[in-house]
């Protein structure tokens, strides 16, 4: 669960950084296909650039293979007594429940509003277009598209000039293929919806879409049309709609000069965004680590566990807190656990992992008494406190 939640972290960061270059190289230019494909291009990195994991050469440095004393624990199979333990506060299942719940709430609204765009066709009459098909209503939201289907208001006629207007725009929506961006980013953002930018994300490439179908139309005819022209938004989530919001940033888009290009640094812009992006948080880098942690035998001061030696005091915390699970012990289970952890500068335990475990009621039980272990007197290395990592071997035997 930690490491999930990481991920999304990493998702955030990596999407915040290509919506900075976004915005400052491509906001407000008339590239609309290629500003639509960076938009899609950096949601999709951002996803998958923090699942990555390249690794990056560094000095080897020898780890001994066991750093620590092994603690044995020992107990009659004869003897074996049902020992209660206190279970903690189910953080990561809490947090499970309240991602998933808020993802299957929002697939459901997706859902509804899906259902209500296939009812809303079977109740119109039914035009076929070379290009779409033509579904006539009565709906406050329409005209709009959804794939390759326009539905068309009743009230507005196709051969007046706005009707015309309008349905070149909308053709145009259905012909570059914009209702797939918009199930795509929809899909994104029921799945993150933690994510801030991700929205921003949607809402740009939203105005991307209707700036490229704004093209497709006379100027001044569609400037006038928008500004005259006033509807509520109720299919919001899949589909393309000819009145939009932000009215002022289309007439801008619409009548700023097709002369004036970008040159190619910002339209590449995004190339080394991703590559910065990939190297911060796709690549694993074994050097950083070769420099601020240090095993236990390197390291010039050694850790000590509540003021003492950490090779006795250590072990002597482990045999007292550990409890032999019943289950285990009915089952004959036995054998050696290995958990590497991180002494941080402060002295806290961070980083506990089973390098080899036996079963998980046994690894478990390791894990739970290493992090509830007390604040270690940090190591030394060249005279600063660095990350010590540590290994400690649990012993679990059933005597005959």
């Amino acid at each position: 669960m930690n490491a999930f939640f990481i991920y999304l972290i990493k998702v955030i960061a990596c999407s915040a950084l290509f919506a900075g270059c976004y915005w400052l190289a491509l906001r407000n230019t008339r590239f609309y296909q290629w500003n639509r494909f960076c938009i899609v291009a950096s949601v999709t990195l951002s996803i998958i650039i923090p699942l990555l994991n390249i690794p990056i050469p560094a000095p080897h440095i020898a780890m001994p293979s066991v750093t620590g004393y092994v603690t044995q624990f020992v107990i009659d199979s004869a003897e074996m007594a049902v020992e209660s333990e206190v279970s903690p506060i189910p953080w990561a299942w809490m947090g499970w429940m309240t991602y998933l719940s808020v993802v299957l709430f929002l697939l459901a609204k997706e859902m509804i509003s899906f259902t209500r765009i296939l009812r809303l066709k079977r109740r119109s009459e039914r035009i076929r277009l070379p290009e779409a098909v033509l579904y006539c209503t009565d709906d406050a939201a329409a005209p709009f598209t959804f794939f390759r289907s326009v539905f068309w208001k009743k009230d507005i006629s196709v051969d007046s000039g706005e009707g015309r207007c309008v349905l070149r725009h909308e053709l145009a929506h259905v012909r570059l293929g914009h209702s797939r961006d918009k199930a795509l980013m929809q899909l994104v953002c029921c799945l993150f919806w933690m994510n801030p930018f991700f929205m921003l994300f949607r809402r740009e490439l939203e105005l991307v879409h209707e700036f490229a179908a704004d093209s497709e139309c006379n100027a001044e005819e569609l400037s006038s049309l928008i500004l005259c022209t006033l509807y509520p938004n109720h299919y919001r989530d899949f589909t393309s709609r000819f009145f939009q919001s932000s009215i002022k940033r289309r007439i801008f888009m619409i009548s700023k000069n097709k002369k004036l290009s970008m040159n190619a640094l910002r339209k590449w812009s995004i190339v080394p965004v991703a590559l910065v992006a990939m190297y911060l948080f796709g690549c694993n880098s074994s050097r950083n680590e070769a420099i601020e942690v240090v095993t236990y035998a390197e390291a010039e001061v050694k850790p000590m566990f509540n003021g003492q030696p950490a090779d006795e005091a250590f072990s002597e915390y482990a045999n007292s807190k550990t409890v032999y699970p019943a289950v285990a012990q009915e089952n004959g289970i036995s054998g050696r656990v290995f958990v590497e952890f991180i002494i941080d500068t402060d002295g806290s335990v961070t980083d506990v992992t089973i390098l080899r475990g036996v079963d998980p009621l046994l690894d478990y039980e390791a894990l739970r008494v290493i992090n509830s272990s007390s604040k270690w007197t940090p190591g030394k290395h060249r005279g600063k406190a660095v990350k010590v990592k540590y290994v400690f071997p649990f012993n679990f035997m059933l005597s005959n």
